[in-house]
């Protein structure tokens, strides 16, 4: 008892009052950044013994987070700081108490050839340079955000996640994208408290920014309709197509069609895109084509249809910019030439960039480019000498899935990024074939949005710095939800070693005449 008395005593003398005094000074005499940078460089100490018992579930919860950390160096998301530490805790527990990590060996060496090549395209092209750092190149972030994403994927599936929490790690993984409903809502607050941008991005509310300086009548609230997605997905994982259409819960349906209405307003076709991909595809693994469920969806589908087409123009501009791509929609001239101009855009853009493709086939061009080439085209773009799709190849703005591999990375990153999508497929097809019965439901729901995401990629729109760590999300968290795939189909025995394995209690060998304990666990993601 004297020990334990002596190690409180030393904790709250050696560390936790200097703390105290340190934050206390930097918060009566604020020195800018710096100060902010201590204050939570104390609070981080403060925080620790929480982080080291905690780190993973706040890593799950962080990833699709808005939240950044606005006054260090490149206004890191917070999730990436938190993949980090992660990590770092995760290696340490392994090396003190020999725990074995979680892994798929395939699909971590498809990691880490991504992540190889892009370094060392970066090093051959003239380095990683970031602005943010001091550097006078820009365009490091791009390599940044790849080797956060594959150090969030190792810091994602190094743990098991126990059974009985699979459902509250899931609904705080995709639920985290409501906060990006935060940068609109500061935007509207107004000018006295766009400060908190140094903590929400302001990407999200360029849409309201570009229509009150243009005096468009297009106003997309792009964090609104991007926010849902995460609703959207998680009830798809969580309850299926049939549980959503089951008319014993009628408040699935009107939500999910709020959720589907909401989404709209941000005004991006790729949402609603996203959203039919997803539902097809899962409407196939579920089996409903084979049954009446596919006539009444399509019965829905012809009744929704006449009653959109006739007052689509009553539509608010957002809501009909979303819908642009229905053949033969009658919408405002306003919203059509909007998104006509975004096609028109893109399309400039490919016709100057795939002849260049085969410049940086075996090398890649990299991420990085020169500051004074941004300084140079944003003048001549002042002076009508360049469009906005110059400044855009400048900058690596592609908006295109291949380009975006094939001109950075080259051949190479090409190659790994596919063996990735085909690793990665066949491991979330294995946990829908083979994976535990009680997780059929988020093992069905994930594989569908994999597929959907990589059709997404490929076909509509793509940038693989940013997109890394969608596909690292989706394939870390399943990984620590069922542990490595098995290729034989599941066997009860396996669910007693693992019960017993989660247990600090019991030995991880069950005797041979032992009885499956009880689960607990709730059953809403079992097989139907």
């Amino acid at each position: 008892m004297d020990n334990i008395i002596f190690h409180r005593t030393l904790v709250t003398y050696g560390i936790i009052i200097p703390v105290v005094l340190i934050v206390g000074y930097f918060i009566g005499t604020p020195s800018g950044v710096t100060s902010y940078m201590v204050i939570a460089l104390m609070f981080g100490v403060l925080l620790l013994p929480i982080m080291i018992n905690y780190h993973h579930i706040s890593l799950v919860a962080a990833w699709n987070m808005a939240f950044m950390v606005g006054f260090l160096p490149g206004t890191p998301k917070i999730w990436y700081l938190l993949a980090l530490l992660s990590l770092c805790f995760t290696l340490a527990a392994r090396a003190i108490n020999k725990r074995r990590m979680l892994s798929y060996k395939p699909l971590s060496y498809c990691m880490l050839a991504i992540g190889g090549v892009a370094i060392l395209t970066g090093v051959l092209r003239g380095g990683v340079g970031m602005r943010a750092m001091g550097s006078e190149m820009y365009g490091g972030k791009s390599f940044a955000y790849i080797i956060l994403a594959i150090i969030g994927y190792f810091a994602l599936s190094s743990v098991k996640i126990p059974k009985r929490k699979v459902l509250i790690y899931v609904l705080l993984f995709f639920l985290g994208t409501l906060t990006l409903i935060s940068s609109n809502l500061v935007y509207l607050l107004g000018p006295q408290f766009w400060y908190l941008y140094l903590f929400v991005p302001v990407d999200y509310a360029v849409g309201q920014a570009q229509a009150d300086f243009l005096k468009s009548e297009v106003v997309r609230y792009g964090g609104v309709g991007f926010a849902l997605m995460g609703v959207y997905f998680y009830m798809m994982i969580r309850y299926g197509i049939r549980g959503i259409l089951d008319f014993r819960y009628l408040w699935r349906i009107i939500i999910l069609l709020m959720v589907i209405a909401g989404s709209l307003v941000g005004g991006f076709r790729s949402t609603l895109i996203i959203y039919i991909l997803i539902f097809a595809i899962q409407f196939f693994l579920e089996g409903l084509h084979k049954t009446k469920y596919l006539w009444g969806i399509i019965g829905a589908a012809i009744i929704g249809v006449s009653f959109l087409y006739p007052f689509a123009k009553e539509l608010p501009f957002s809501i009909q910019r979303s819908l642009s791509f229905m053949p033969g929609l009658q919408i405002d001239l306003a919203a059509k030439a909007d998104a006509d101009a975004s096609i028109e855009w893109r399309l400039k853009i490919w016709s100057v960039m795939w002849p260049q493709v085969g410049n940086y086939l075996l090398l890649g061009k990299g991420f990085v480019y020169d500051s004074s080439d941004i300084y140079l085209a944003q003048e001549s773009i002042k002076r009508g000498f360049m469009q906005t799709e110059d400044y855009a190849v400048i900058v690596g703005d592609y908006h295109n899935g291949p380009l975006s591999i094939l001109i950075p990375l080259g051949i190479w990153g090409l190659l790994a990024f596919i063996a990735l999508n085909i690793v990665g497929l066949r491991m979330l097809y294995l946990f829908y074939k083979n994976g535990d019965p009680d997780l059929y439901m988020f093992n069905q729901g994930m594989l569908a949005l994999f597929i959907a995401r990589l059709v997404y990629f490929w076909l509509f729109f793509g940038a693989v710095a940013s997109d890394m760590a969608i596909f690292a999300g989706i394939l870390g968290l399943s990984l620590a939800v069922n542990g490595p795939p098995r290729n034989t189909p599941w066997n009860p025995e396996e669910e007693e070693r693992e019960l017993y394995d989660e247990s600090e209690e019991v030995p991880a060998q069950l005797p041979s005449n032992s009885k499956t304990p009880a689960l607990p666990v709730e059953t809403e993601l079992i097989r139907h």
